[in-house]
């Protein structure tokens, strides 16, 4: 009965964790659909929005071949540069031999979905602080995050923008994820199986993006 309620309890803590990307999924096919009176894709479309908005995510399934399943999960499906060469010719590939010719509209889901997840990971906050590496594995293994936090040797002009916005970053901070080396466990107990607000963020945000869908 214990390890049963574990179980449910890790589940709904993945649930909580992936809501927001299913969220993102959902909503960028829909405003595809409306922008492009795009009627005929039908429930499937909505279903691959989802996949490519989750799919950055796939690498945590590897990682059960390990012996332990890490929180910092930022193998080669979190490298956007090789991640859009992979994806974008499959799916030209898949639509041109269904559908007898290349479909734009899954193109530019899968680039959309795709994007916003490797956006949403680079955010600088407590659970994505070690960003991503944009340029992996073509130009650079160097992490980067998105920061609106201010910079002590950043110039106030606008033409610092993406200096103050887009970090590098740095080798200290690294250092110290890699030493505490959370498993997915310990990262799904301290962010998403405590009863807070912002362990229902995406859950709300999913809610949000579930009655756009079906009222707009």
């Amino acid at each position: 009965m214990k390890k049963t309620k574990f179980w449910l309890k890790t589940l709904y803590a993945i649930f909580k964790a992936t809501a927001f990307d299913v969220a993102i999924g959902l909503f960028v096919a829909h405003m595809i659909v409306k922008l492009f009176d795009h009627t005929s894709t039908g429930v499937t479309f909505y279903l691959f929005g989802i996949f490519f908005a989750l799919l950055p995510d796939f690498d945590t399934i590897f990682q059960f071949f390990g012996e332990k399943v890490y929180a910092d999960h930022r193998s080669w499906p979190h490298y956007p540069s090789l991640m859009f060469l992979i994806v974008l010719p499959l799916v030209s590939t898949w639509s041109y031999f269904s559908q007898g010719h290349i479909s734009y509209t899954h193109l530019l889901l899968a680039s959309v979905s795709l994007l916003w997840h490797y956006l949403h990971d680079s955010w600088d906050n407590a659970e994505n602080e070690e960003g991503i590496q944009w340029g992996a594995p073509f130009f650079s293994f160097n992490r980067y995050v998105i920061s609106i936090k201010p910079v002590a040797d950043t110039k106030k002009s606008w033409l610092m923008l993406t200096r103050a916005l887009v970090r590098k970053v740095t080798d200290n901070t690294l250092q110290r994820i890699n030493e505490k080396k959370e498993t997915a466990m310990e990262f799904w107990e301290k962010y998403y199986m405590k009863e807070t607000l912002d362990a229902y963020r995406g859950v709300i945000i999913l809610v949000v993006s579930i009655l756009f869908v079906w009222t707009v």
